[in-house]
C-alpha cells in the first residue's frame, strides 16, 4: 500500500499547538551527519534531470519547468525522488533496504520548515549556553525557527523579537508558549543570543556590523545579509560546502555543520565568540528527512490515503485470462 498525502494534510501536520517537530528535527540533524560523507547523499551533488521547454513554446504562459531529483539518505532509512515543477512537485519516498515505494507527498506546506531547520540545528550545538533571548528577522518561515526549536533549548528562552520586512503581507503567528514582540530591525539583532535570519529569495535586508556584538549566533538563509565587516570578525560555518557561496575558501577552511555533530569540529570554542552559520535559499537534502517525518506524521494520524499499486491476483487473474 502507498500512501498518498494531499497538500492540505501535510500542511495539518504543521498546525495545533501540540505540534511535535521533534521528529522532523532529529531526521534532518542525521541528515546533516551524513551529508559529509562521501556518497551518502545523493543530492548532495544535485543529480538532476531538468525538462526545458522546447523552441518555440511560450515559456512565459506556463511560468515553470519540468525537473526530477534522486535523493537518498541511508541513516534515516529512506530514499526519494522529487517530481514536478515549482509548487506543484510531489515527493516520493522509498524505504531504503528495498527501495518500495511508500508515499507520494504533496510537500509544499514543507517550505517553512526546510528553510528553519538548518538555522534551528546551528542554535542547538553553536550558540552560547545559559538562559538567552532570541531575534528573528525575515519573511515567509520565520517562525517556524522558534517553533521547531527543541525543548531543552526552549526552557532557557527568556524573550524573542521579531523585524517582518514590509514586503509581503503581515506574518501571523503561530501559537507560542513565548509570542514575538515586533520591533524594528536593529532591536531584533541587537543583543540577542542567537538571531536567525530567514528571507524569501531576493528579499535580504542588510544587517549593520554595529549591531553584532561578542559571543551572538547568527544564522542566515542567504548570506548576502551579512556585511563584511561582520565575516571578517566570526567564525564561519556552513550548512554544506556544496551551499557554500564562492568566496568561501577565500576566508579559511570551509567547515559543515556537519563537522561539529561528528566532532570533527568543535562548533564554539569560547562564550565570546561570534559565531555566522550560512546556509541557502534552498537545500534540497532537506527536504527528504522533512518529507519522512510528515509521512509518518500523517500516517499517525490516520491522513491520506493508501492506496494498493499491486494487484494481489495471480498474473493471468489480474489480466482477465
Amino acid at each position: 500500500m502507498v500512501l498518498v498525502v494531499r497538500r492540505d494534510e501535510v500542511a495539518s501536520c504543521l498546525n495545533g499547538r501540540k505540534v511535535d517537530l521533534s521528529g522532523a528535527l532529529a531526521l534532518a540533524e542525521t541528515a546533516f551527519r551524513e551529508l559529509s560523507e562521501y556518497n551518502r547523499v545523493v543530492a548532495y551533488r544535485d543529480e538532476r534531470t531538468r525538462l526545458f521547454y522546447p523552441p518555440g513554446a511560450d515559456e512565459a504562459r506556463a511560468e515553470k519547468d519540468f525537473w526530477i531529483m534522486p535523493m537518498y539518505l541511508p541513516g534515516v532509512g529512506c530514499a526519494a525522488m522529487r517530481m514536478g515543477s515549482g509548487d506543484d512537485s510531489l515527493i516520493s519516498l522509498y524505504d531504503f533496504e528495498y527501495m518500495g515505494l511508500q508515499a507520494l507527498v504533496q510537500d509544499q506546506p514543507l517550505v517553512r520548515l526546510r528553510r528553519a531547520i538548518p538555522g534551528v540545528l546551528a542554535a542547538k550545538h553553536l550558540r552560547a549556553p545559559g538562559p538567552h533571548t532570541m531575534g528573528l528577522v525575515g519573511n515567509r518561515g520565520v517562525m517556524m525557527a522558534h517553533e521547531a526549536t527543541d525543548e531543552s533549548q526552549l526552557r532557557e528562552l527568556s524573550g524573542m523579537k521579531r523585524y517582518h520586512p514590509p514586503l509581503t503581507a503581515h506574518a501571523r503567528s503561530a501559537p507560542s508558549a513565548i509570542r514575538p514582540t515586533f520591533v524594528e530591525l536593529r532591536q531584533a539583532v541587537e543583543g540577542h543570543a542567537v538571531v536567525h535570519l530567514i528571507f524569501e529569495p531576493g528579499r535580504i535586508v542588510p544587517i549593520q556590523d554595529a549591531w553584532i556584538s561578542p559571543g551572538q549566533l547568527i544564522t542566515t538563509n542567504d548570506p548576502g545579509a551579512i556585511l563584511g565587516a561582520t565575516l571578517d570578525r566570526a567564525t564561519l560555518i556552513y550548512a554544506s560546502r556544496k551551499h557554500a557561496p564562492a568566496w568561501a575558501t577565500e576566508r579559511g577552511p570551509v567547515i559543515e555543520l556537519g563537522d561539529v555533530l561528528k566532532g570533527e569540529h568543535p562548533g564554539r570554542t569560547s562564550a565570546d565568540e561570534i559565531i555566522v552559520f550560512i546556509g541557502a535559499p534552498s537545500l534540497g537534502f532537506v527536504d527528504v528527512p522533512t518529507a519522512w517525518w510528515s509521512f509518518q506524521t500523517a500516517k499517525s494520524r490516520g491522513l491520506g490515503v493508501e492506496v494498493p499499486l499491486i494487484d494481489p491476483r495471480p498474473v493471468d487473474a489480474a489480466a482477465g485470462l
